[in-house]
């Protein structure tokens, strides 16, 4: 499971999926890819005020919780809930 590849599912289900572990924090991923609120992110990073967040790639790897938001509804998935939605998703692509 690749950051990329749960971009794609979001641009085709047209929703937002905020993945992570209570552990390791969460990330927010839409179609466009990782959402950073980049109006304030480019600042604080410059100034290394962010640097404790989490790593996508740790928190894609340890992640244990997939909430999955479309309008007004969210659904919360286990991780291998999301990654049999994810699967399903990728037979339809590629058929």
């Amino acid at each position: 499971m690749e950051l990329e590849e749960i971009a794609s599912f979001c641009e085709f289900r047209d929703c937002e999926i905020s993945i992570g572990d209570p552990d390791t924090g969460f990330v927010q991923i839409d179609g466009n890819g990782l959402k950073r609120n980049t109006y304030t992110y480019g600042r604080f990073n410059m100034l290394t005020e962010v640097a404790h967040l989490a790593s996508p790639k740790r928190v894609l790897s340890q992640a244990s919780v997939f909430r999955v938001k479309r309008g007004a509804t969210e659904n919360t998935l286990t991780r291998e809930e999301f990654l049999s939605e994810l699967e399903h998703f990728q037979k339809l692509v590629s058929a």
